[in-house]
């Protein structure tokens, strides 16, 4: 009963109004470290759907920018304190977001490290190639049918109900005749699970969008670039310290002898399929970087590329050079 109340509601508000907007809460559990012996749960992931329009996100990602917007003045100095520590209860939320146009069939990836905001333009959402399977389950209180696809370099296994007549999912899933209310990979790093849906009177997209730069560098490029920097990041902790502007950290003893490896993770991305190469990179990226260290004063003292860039300027052109350079290699 309460399945056909909201059926009825939905259809009835795309008549009457068409400023109603739909917002779907989903748990994310994620392995991206596929060492690591539990999932991460996100129990706060959002999709916003206003007509031909979607934007994923995370609500803490979202409550955290908004009180940064307050805690700040536009000189970055904090003008609020309590807005500020209330702001840093929120360091560890997930900044990865999406926008989506259906309509166009196009999407922007998003993610922050640090101070840094970097923009995947012009993504291609390509419509996945379900295959309908005869099987029935219950979902969030939804009779649910399956799919299942290999998309962006997974195999993925969902569960949509047609009680919900949208095409929409979480993240980049979408296309099956009903909305994606549980989603898993062949491998189990990554599942979605419906929690709630609620009618609201618009999106906050502008509010995210605004808000989600607030004082940050931002570097755009093409989704896949993006894609491909984001993993490495991920991966090679060296690697995030160097877009950051502070160089790769290889302690040596008196002797010479390496005393600290650089620390790298098995970090496994959701779009498997749109990671570049990148061992080639790594080595070339190496040298490049021996021979660009000097111009930008960077010190060497019993170790290589040791220590912080601390003027902004230099922080940001190190950091644009690097990413550049990545990307053209």
């Amino acid at each position: 009963m309460r399945l056909l109340h909201f059926v009825a509601a939905l259809l009835s508000c795309w008549v009457i109004s068409a400023q109603q907007d739909l917002r779907i809460s989903y748990a994310f559990l994620s392995k991206t470290d596929t060492s690591d012996s539990r999932h991460k749960a996100h129990m706060d992931m959002k999709l916003d759907i206003s007509g031909h329009e979607a934007v994923f996100y995370s609500e803490e990602m979202f409550l955290a920018d908004s009180l940064s917007s307050i805690a700040f003045g536009d000189d970055g100095n904090i003008k609020d304190e309590e807005a500020y520590v209330e702001r840093r209860k929120h360091s560890s939320a997930n900044t990865d977001m999406y926008y989506i146009n259906y309509a166009s069939g196009s999407y922007k990836s998003y993610t922050r490290l640090i101070r840094d905001v970097f923009v995947g333009e012009d993504g291609t959402l390509e419509l996945p190639g379900w295959t309908l399977v005869d099987s029935v389950r219950v979902f969030g209180g939804y009779s649910c049918k399956k799919a299942e696809a290999e998309y962006l370099g997974r195999k993925w296994e969902v569960w949509y109900t047609e009680e919900i007549p949208v095409n929409s999912g979480p993240w980049l899933l979408w296309g099956c005749p009903g909305l994606i209310v549980h989603a898993s990979d062949s491998e189990n790093l990554f599942n979605f699970h419906i929690l709630n849906e609620e009618f609201v009177p618009d999106s906050r997209w502008p509010v995210i969008e605004k808000n989600y730069s607030i004082r940050a560098k931002i570097q755009k490029m093409p989704v896949k670039d993006f894609e491909t920097v984001r993993t490495r990041a991920g991966r090679d902790m060296d690697y995030m310290r160097q877009l950051m502007g502070g160089m790769s950290e290889v302690v040596r003893g008196r002797n010479g002898e390496v005393l600290q490896q650089k620390r790298y993770r098995n970090y496994q991305p959701l779009t498997e399929s749109l990671i570049g190469s990148e061992p080639m990179r790594k080595g070339i990226l190496s040298v490049i970087m021996l021979i660009l260290a000097p111009f930008f004063g960077l010190a060497q003292q019993n170790h290589v590329f040791s220590g912080q860039v601390r003027d902004s300027e230099t922080r940001e052109s190190l950091s644009g050079v690097f990413v550049s350079l990545f990307l053209a290699v």
